[in-house]
């Protein structure tokens, strides 16, 4: 650039031009239909153009596609004003009123960025090559990327953040933002929340997990990294984004979780199966013993006053009471042989019913049956589930107390790939806290009074629904009732 050349003022402030004219030759029109000529002839250094002083406030960018990429200062009345001629493609800009005196520092910057760009251009004539192998990489690494300007407004994205966003083309988000699409706007405004932080603070924000709602309904989970961009004074003029989906990696993070969940209850289950039977051997024989000698000397003191007849029926009771407990302790322990064959879940659920009823005679509790109208065949043995489902029966029975329902519901579900016959007991009890209902598979846990409980129902039932491949699923909140959900693999 020769210093002859003039610097083009576009607009009608005498005392810009005067400011110019102290270092500058300075050609002054007052219409950018006089620009379009000097521009033919490109016989300026650079455009300085008052936008508020001509009656035609657009930026002349037809006229600059050929003016040799002359640079444009502009002054403008507000910084968003500014932003928005610096994204059409000015150089730099200055607010009218508060900065103009700083007119010709800018004017010897922008020319001197002028002269750094064509050294390059000169010197790296590949450049263009450059620029399409980034655009290509852009479009072909696992990732989405966007860049947006100081007003959270994009500017740009590559093929796979436009593809998943239903757009046509990368071009097609410019001038968009996040309240654009299917976002919920809490997740738009957390998006422009975090990059209002890397603009204003200069700094990046390195793996962001957010949630994405998109048109499909799908909600996805993203890890973003967000930095600012700067222009080549070093200013922050907007920031870039790139993210990556890892959806599919939570989901599986979640299910081995609860894959070692169940693989330590199912070892947790075993060593305490093992200790169980030991104890409850070594337990059997002397206790066998004892009940049979209650039984004799009952049959001895027939004629026993009433204080020696009421402590051998405590005994008696204690002793059986203790019985049941080994009972369960060798049902717990011992891996039952299971008689599988085609059953129709239903009944077994009636059965379970009846076969608790007679606990409901003297209180106000509704079984309220809702069968799917297809018939729910599965493989299993029925006197094994019979006993998972009135063990879960007894237990709302207990939650509900004097007073309220029991709803029994079947349906059909696919659940891990796979379909199940599902029974739904919903009851209308007490329910469970949390720190509760964590434990309730527990061996030995119970929340019921002093001899009323072993604490071994739920883990048995636990045990019995894993021999048939199935497994349980307990919801509950105090006061508003438990809902429990078996699931057992329905017959193909």
């Amino acid at each position: 650039m020769s210093q002859t050349e003039p610097i083009l003022f576009v607009g009608k402030d005498s005392s810009l031009r005067s400011l110019l004219e102290r270092d500058f030759t300075v050609l002054a029109i007052g219409s950018w239909s006089e620009a379009a000529a000097v521009f033919e002839k490109r016989t300026c250094g650079a455009v300085v153009w008052e936008a508020g002083g001509l009656k035609n406030g657009r930026f002349p960018k037809e006229f600059l596609r050929g003016a040799g990429r002359l640079p444009v200062v502009v002054l403008a009345g507000g910084e968003s004003e500014g932003l928005r001629y610096i994204r059409e493609g000015a150089e730099d800009f200055l607010l009218l009123e508060e900065e103009k005196s700083r007119l010709p520092k800018a004017v010897r910057a922008a020319l001197a960025r002028r002269q750094a760009r064509s050294a390059r251009e000169g010197s790296h004539q590949g450049a263009p090559r450059i620029i399409d192998n980034i655009s290509t990489l852009l479009d072909n690494i696992p990732a989405y990327v966007f860049w947006k300007d100081r007003n959270s407004v994009f500017l740009g994205c590559n093929r796979a953040l436009a593809s998943v966003l239903g757009l046509n083309d990368p071009s097609d988000i410019v001038g968009k933002t996040d309240y654009d699409f299917s976002f919920k706007k809490e997740e738009a405004d957390f998006y422009r929340e975090c990059d209002r932080r890397v603009m204003e603070g200069d700094e990046p924000m390195i793996n962001i997990e957010e949630t994405q709602h998109r048109d499909d309904g799908s909600e996805r989970v993203l890890l973003t990294n967000k930095m600012p961009l700067k222009d080549e004074r070093g200013q922050t003029v907007g920031m870039l984004g790139i993210f990556t989906d890892i959806t599919d990696l939570k989901n599986a993070e979640r299910e081995l979780k609860t894959a070692r969940e169940q693989l330590f209850q199912s070892e947790k289950m075993a060593a305490i199966g093992q200790l169980s039977a030991g104890i409850a051997h070594e337990i059997k024989n002397p206790l066998a013993i004892i009940q049979l000698s209650v039984e004799q000397l009952t049959a001895f003191l027939e004629n026993a006053d009433e204080r020696c007849a009421r402590m051998l029926e405590m005994i008696r009771t204690a002793t059986q009471r203790a019985n049941k407990v080994i009972g369960e302790l060798l049902d717990f322990s011992r891996s039952s042989h299971v008689e599988f064959k085609n059953i129709d879940i239903s009944s077994v659920v009636k059965s379970a019913v009846a076969l608790v009823q007679n606990r409901t005679w003297d209180k106000d509790i509704q079984f309220v049956y809702r069968f799917s109208s297809s018939k729910e065949n599965i493989k299993g043995d029925p006197i094994l589930l019979e006993q998972v489902l009135v063990n879960l029966l007894n237990n709302s029975i207990d939650s509900i107390g004097e007073f309220g329902q029991v709803e029994l519901k079947t349906y059909f579900e696919k659940k891990k790939e796979k379909q199940y016959v599902a029974v739904e007991l919903r009851d209308t009890g007490a329910g469970m806290p949390e720190d509760v209902l964590n434990r309730i598979f527990e061996p030995f846990f119970t929340t019921k009074d002093q001899g009323k409980g072993t604490g071994l129902g739920l883990t048995i039932a636990y045990q019995i629904l894993q021999q048939h491949g199935g497994f349980m699923e307990v919801e509950s909140r105090e006061k508003r009732g438990t809902i429990c959900r078996v699931y057992i693999p329905a017959v193909r």
